[in-house]
């Protein structure tokens, strides 16, 4: 605009033609309208950058959850195999348990040779589960009373020798 400014100058002055002077005015139409379209190309480019950026994002985004998901699954696997292990062996000390107060608790290794071998023994696993109940119940809460696992077990106990008398 400067440069078009000095142009109706000098042409005032005389040191250019009309000509001249309207040529340089298309010539600053012209460089205007290349500029506003150059502004909206750039102003377009803009947009689908911002697009493309935001798309781009997104994309990262839910690889990124993706990728968690992933993560928190294989740690769940991991958890579920631990557990499922430690359930194992927890059984088989259970079992082992269980095994020892039938041995020792109710002392069936010297009442087996006795008659009734078969009704004994239904009657040992009884009392030896009830024990079994009992120390369990001791190891996960302390503080309880043992008597409601006594009182679970005496009940237990009067069915069963109300049926050995039938």
């Amino acid at each position: 605009m400067a440069r078009f400014n000095r142009l109706k100058s000098l042409h005032q002055q005389g040191a250019i033609s009309q000509e001249q002077l309207e040529q340089a005015e298309a010539e600053l139409e012209i460089a205007k309208v290349d500029y506003d379209i150059a502004i909206a190309a750039a102003g377009t480019k803009l947009e689908q950058s911002q697009t493309e950026l935001s798309q781009l994002q997104e994309k990262l985004a839910i690889q990124e959850q993706q990728d968690a998901i992933s993560q928190l699954e294989k740690q769940k696997q991991t958890a579920q195999l631990e557990f499922q292990q430690a359930t194992e062996k927890l059984d088989r000390w259970r079992v082992e348990d269980y095994h020892q107060i039938l041995k020792s608790g109710c002392q069936s290794e010297h009442r087996l040779a006795a008659v009734g071998m078969k009704t004994l023994l239904g009657f040992l696993s009884v009392i030896a589960v009830e024990l079994l109940q009992v120390t369990y119940l001791h190891r996960t809460q302390p503080d309880a009373p043992a008597i409601a696992g006594a009182v679970r077990g005496a009940q237990s106990l009067s069915s069963i020798q109300f049926s050995l008398k039938s």
